[in-house]
């Protein structure tokens, strides 16, 4: 009887383990496709403050498209670029109502290493680093007496990483984390009525920017197509700097969406 019951703890020891091992280890595990394509809108609404006490608010909406070569324990890199366009509309200090015609457009270019585990979740981190080039432009049209135009641009530096986590075999959920740095901005003013076009200074302050995608297979027995749907976080900052004839005044701009990616695995 004493053996009888030692079996029995022995043989649900051994269910148990394995009932663990199989739940933390896939046995089935297939390689994803490495190389990725990816076009889709993206979405967000800026709200932009500048030290002068204006503020102004609206939809941006743009389109997304780029390449990254994403593979267990191998060099990545990757590729992306952005246009994107909207309306701002808000007030200054003195309480004037101000609109605007506001644009983005970049490229950036990155490299890093990935690193994968082949657990069932099969965590998955990317650490990169990589060069872009951003100009943003915040062209006024009311009051139309001062229908000035702004044109910020700079290189910049970026490094971060991209994760990802399996939730099940069609569902993956990530957080990926991205610092830029600018170098070089100006902002060049246009279409001032009473003095020609002139090139301003602007002191360099880190951007940043959160993503938290959630990406789904669109086939059971197929790997090559995915869609993907990102919230996103970013933070834009341009310092002060002494110019003449006027001063470079700080801004700031938190930017809020949502980008929605196409993406084909080749």
């Amino acid at each position: 009887m004493i053996l009888f019951v030692r079996l029995i703890i022995d043989l649900l020891q051994a269910t148990l383990f394995f009932a663990v091992s199989s739940s933390l280890y896939s046995t089935e595990y297939k390689k994803t496709p490495g190389f990725q394509l990816y076009v889709g809108p993206e979405i967000y609404h800026v709200h932009r403050k500048k030290e002068s006490g204006s503020k102004q608010d609206g939809m941006v909406y743009a389109v997304h498209a780029g390449y990254d070569r994403i593979e267990r324990y191998k060099f990545y890199f990757g590729f992306d670029a952005l246009y994107g366009e909207g309306v701002l509309s808000g007030k200054n200090r003195a309480n004037d109502c101000l609109r605007s015609n506001f644009s983005d457009t970049y490229a950036e270019g990155r490299l890093g290493y990935t690193l994968q585990s082949k657990c069932r979740w099969r965590p998955q981190l990317t650490p990169y680093f990589g060069l872009g080039y951003f100009i943003e432009k915040n062209d006024f049209t009311h009051p139309k007496e001062m229908p000035f135009h702004f044109k910020t641009t700079y290189l910049y530096a970026v490094a971060g990483f991209l994760s990802q986590l399996k939730l099940t075999d069609r569902l993956d959920v990530g957080f990926n984390f991205k610092f830029k740095y600018p170098y070089n901005v100006n902002c060049r003013a246009s279409h001032d009525p009473l003095q020609n076009d002139f090139t301003q200074g602007v002191k360099e302050k880190p951007h940043y920017r959160v993503e938290l995608p959630l990406t789904y297979r669109c086939f059971e027995n197929s790997d090559h197509l995915r869609v993907s749907l990102i919230p996103f976080y970013e933070l834009r900052r341009y310092g002060y700097h002494p110019n003449f004839p006027c001063d470079f005044l700080e801004t700031r701009l938190d930017i809020y969406g949502i980008q929605i990616k196409l993406m084909y695995y080749l």
